[in-house]
């Protein structure tokens, strides 16, 4: 069966490139603002209707505003007024770089004095450049529009994960170009944010058991959501054990469903969930209607009571070092 959209008297424009892009990794906050964006562009001027966005989507203001950042950072809002706020450029195409003959490129190295940042790119790949080297350092700067920060930085970066070919270093440039880092300080930011990714992995490849294979796309999509969102290997353990206890095995599905229902409920330390708990039992004891609404299931009780004595444990074994 096919369907059509009944449109009425209005439509509502979005990027759609990128909702497609991020319709998997959005919260439904976020995607319930960006809607409601679409459908009344006044709530676009966010000071003047704050509290309006806040009865809306029902919210509070820290997590509007971190919903307006994600799609900020998506690309798909900006600053209205503002330079800073630079638009996507549109993706370049591969082939289309240009290839300077060896008397252009001896000119625009001592024009553009380049010679500094091409002798450092050699000494952090350890190599010797040739012409098509040389060629492919200046066109980057040239073409691309990159600084020298910027192409040093890269080359350490794929230096560190054991990158060093050109052609690798050229097409990685491409790509995060596409992807709007295309300054120094944008690059510092994304390989900070690999940086903690890659290393949340590590830790949560060992945890969950799957050392031994390749992340799945679900797997990678969840574990770089969970990170964005400042979720650590403590509360992502957690609802894994929360995960097995209710299905008796790793299940990535429920398990983003805890971290999401987390998420969503405004949680970003272990803290914050202990004292929700606490918030739950004391509902119990007094007959409160209102904790009832966020009870919590044999299984994370248990998960929690048993993350609480490990924490205790752990506490006296440093006190009797």
């Amino acid at each position: 069966m096919k369907y059509e959209f009944c449109y009425g008297g209005k439509v509502a424009c979005l990027p759609a490139a990128i909702l497609a892009d991020k319709l998997t990794t959005c919260s439904d906050l976020e995607l319930r603002l960006i809607c409601a964006l679409s459908i009344n562009d006044s709530l676009l001027e966010r000071d003047a209707h704050e509290g309006e966005l806040v009865d809306l989507l029902g919210c509070t203001k820290d997590e509007l505003g971190r919903a307006f950042d994600f799609w900020r950072g998506a690309g798909a809002l900006r600053e209205s007024g503002t330079s800073a706020a630079k638009e996507k450029a549109p993706a370049r195409v591969r082939s289309s770089d240009p290839h300077y003959t060896g008397i252009e490129l001896a000119e625009m190295i001592e024009s553009e004095g380049l010679g500094s940042l091409i002798d450092e790119c050699q000494h952090i790949l350890g190599i010797t450049f040739n012409p098509t080297d040389a060629n492919t350092v200046v066109s980057l700067h040239h073409y691309l529009g990159v600084d020298s920060a910027y192409i040093l930085m890269l080359c350490e970066y794929c230096c560190a994960i054991g990158k060093r070919s050109l052609a690798y270093i050229r097409k990685t440039a491409y790509n995060l170009y596409d992807d709007g880092v295309d300054t120094a300080e944008k690059l510092d930011s994304y390989i900070r944010a690999h940086d903690e990714l890659y290393n949340l992995e590590g830790k949560l490849r060992k945890a969950f058991g799957i050392e031994g294979r390749a992340l799945t796309s679900k797997e990678k999509k969840c574990f770089e959501t969970w990170c964005r969102w400042g979720f650590g290997e403590d509360i992502i353990t957690l609802a894994y054990e929360i995960t097995v206890e209710k299905t008796g095995k790793y299940t990535i599905a429920y398990l983003d469903r805890v971290l999401t229902n987390w998420h969503e409920a405004g949680f970003s330390t272990l803290e914050e969930i202990e004292e929700a708990h606490k918030q739950v039992e004391e509902s119990k004891k007094t007959g409160d209607s209102d904790g009832a609404s966020f009870e919590l299931d044999e299984f994370y009780e248990a998960a929690l009571k048993r993350t609480k004595e490990n924490a205790v444990k752990l506490q006296k074994n440093k006190k009797s070092r």
